[in-house]
């Protein structure tokens, strides 16, 4: 019998190559087994959500051409069972507020940038 955990795939929209690789540390670090795919344009995640078929959405907020908001409605409307995590060093209250309203769960401590293991998490909603 194999007992191997399950390899989660990971949808990972994020502009910043350095906060991606924080965030797959942390994910490693914590023992998940998983596979990643790390997109920055709207283009790019279309086509992975498509093609990637990914098990998880683990959305950066803010990027240059694309938001976090945005990747979150795209998913809504194409699969709307696939959970969604905004993973973000700032946002303001009342915009948390709108995206856990519009089904995000958001993570506002994942990736440290002081890699320590304290973290300010919103719990599910």
């Amino acid at each position: 019998m194999n007992s191997t955990p399950p390899n989660i795939r990971i949808l990972l929209l994020e502009d910043v190559p350095t906060d991606a690789e924080l965030i797959e540390a942390e994910l490693r670090d914590a023992g998940l087994s998983f596979t990643s795919k790390v997109v920055q344009t709207k283009r790019e995640f279309t086509d992975a959500l498509e093609a990637f078929q990914p098990d998880i959405v683990l959305s950066d907020f803010t990027l240059p051409a694309f938001d976090g908001l945005s990747a979150l409605n795209i998913v809504q409307e194409r699969l709307p069972d696939l959970p969604v995590i905004m993973v973000t060093g700032a946002v303001a209250d009342e915009l948390a507020v709108g995206m856990l309203k519009a089904g995000a769960k958001l993570d506002f401590g994942l990736f440290l940038r002081q890699r320590d293991r304290s973290r300010s998490t919103i719990p599910d909603c």
